[in-house]
């Protein structure tokens, strides 16, 4: 089966008849193309702060990595997130909050914020670029303003995951240096650091899964043979991927001390360290082995099923069903339709209600295997509108002996049960050229 975008002029009649609920599409694609605030009024705890306006203090002579700048952005007080979905058809559902690094000082935005964004984007996953709050707030914690902003963020993206075409459940935080301390925090403390603002606050702001780049003050700094009070893992902690290098300047110790601790309550937990490689390279390749981490990440998401998408069992469906067909089996065809009098099938002008009702109009139409011939799906895409609704737009072609036809379908699917089911079926015929 070929699977790909349809072209334009071979869907225009499909994309007609299905107008209404690509009209939910749209809207989907549309909502938060600007910065999304993350707080409605003022963040908690800066009710009296004042800072400078917020700039990128990057100068012309400022260190470059890899030979190229760094946006350094400095005084944030309007945290926000950036949002980088994924082409059209391409989503997983899979989505990751970014938090960039800068010691909690700066922010390393592109090198280790929206440069990060892309990279997930191109792999179907809707990334969030968390612009937190820095410097760190005088007379608290150094990661308090960044992790409460982390955990806002959190709920902001499971409460609006719907809109996103999101899956709740498969929402991880990925964090550099000074933001790995507020990925990380942000993963495996269970207490809400804020007083709930609004219904966002009313869902869970834990990750579902945490990657953290050379993640930086996660040990007592006392004594850097155990993790820092704050650090609080539990079996209830979410699975890591870590990565550091020994010659970091900012202690490998934290990643080593924090895998060992999510091994030791039963979290799975992947720790890559390096012998060199410093600290500060995001995913700038050069050729040091450690900016190869993108790679084992991406194996790693692979593993835990974070990169297939829910369109995958659609395509099983399909693929599933143009077997049924070509070998003459039309209760095999008809077992992904759901039987419910609910069910509608419009094919030649003629609407068929419920299941019964369209398997007899089957058997009637191809009462034999010769007479069903050999169909192909083509140009097919695939649509997720939320959690348990899908749209599925393509092509069909049918030989039967000299015969050709060919002609266009929408299916309308639905999850029943945990099995996506037809529940609508639309074909049309292709006039013959």
């Amino acid at each position: 089966m070929s699977i790909h975008r349809p072209r334009r002029q071979r869907a225009a009649g499909i994309l007609r008849s299905a107008a209404s609920v690509l009209c939910v599409l749209v809207c989907q694609t549309l909502w938060g193309q600007q910065p999304i605030p993350l707080w409605p009024a003022t963040p908690p705890g800066d009710s009296n702060l004042q800072l400078e306006e917020e700039r990128d203090t990057s100068g012309a002579d400022a260190g470059k990595v890899a030979g190229r700048p760094v946006i350094r952005l400095a005084n944030v007080s309007q945290p926000t997130l950036e949002v980088f979905p994924p082409a059209a058809g391409t989503g997983n559902g899979t989505a990751v909050v970014i938090c960039p690094g800068g010691g909690h000082r700066i922010l390393a935005y592109d090198l280790e914020g929206t440069e990060v964004a892309r990279w997930l984007q191109a792999r179907g996953i809707t990334a969030f670029v968390l612009k937190y709050r820095v410097p760190a707030r005088p007379e608290r914690p150094r990661w308090e303003a960044a992790v409460q902003d982390a955990q806002r963020a959190m709920s902001l993206v499971r409460a609006s995951a719907e809109k996103w075409s999101i899956d709740p459940k498969r929402i991880g935080i990925l964090g550099f240096s000074a933001g790995g301390q507020t990925a990380a925090l942000a993963a495996v403390r269970e207490d809400r650091l804020y007083e709930s603002v609004d219904e966002a606050d009313l869902v869970s702001m834990r990750p579902d899964f945490a990657i953290l780049i050379y993640p930086a003050y996660l040990v007592d700094p006392s004594d850097q043979t155990r993790l820092a009070q704050e650090v609080t893992v539990t079996d209830k902690s979410p699975p890591m991927f870590l990565v550091h290098t020994w010659d970091d300047p900012v202690t490998p110790q934290s990643s080593l001390l924090l895998a060992a601790e999510l091994r030791r309550v039963g979290v799975p937990a992947e720790l890559h360290l390096f012998d060199r490689g410093g600290h500060g390279y995001g995913m700038r390749a050069t050729d040091l082995a450690v900016t190869g981490w993108p790679r084992l990440c991406e194996r790693w998401l692979q593993e835990g099923n974070l990169l297939q998408s829910p369109g995958s069992s659609i395509t099983a469906l399909l693929e599933r069903q143009q077997a049924a067909w070509n070998r003459g089996d039309i209760e095999a065809f008809m077992s992904d339709y759901w039987q419910s009098d609910d069910l509608t099938f419009s094919s030649g002008g003629k609407i068929t209600r419920g299941f019964q009702g369209t398997l007899d109009r089957y058997r009637q139409r191809y009462p034999t295997a010769e007479r069903m011939g050999k169909t192909t799906f083509s140009d097919l895409e695939i649509r997720i509108l939320d959690d348990t609704n899908a749209l599925v737009l393509g092509r069909w072609s049918l030989e039967r002996g000299e015969e050709k036809m060919e002609g266009n379908f929408s299916l309308v699917l639905r999850q029943i049960e945990g099995q996506w089911k037809i529940i609508h079926d639309h074909t049309s015929l292709l006039a013959a050229e």
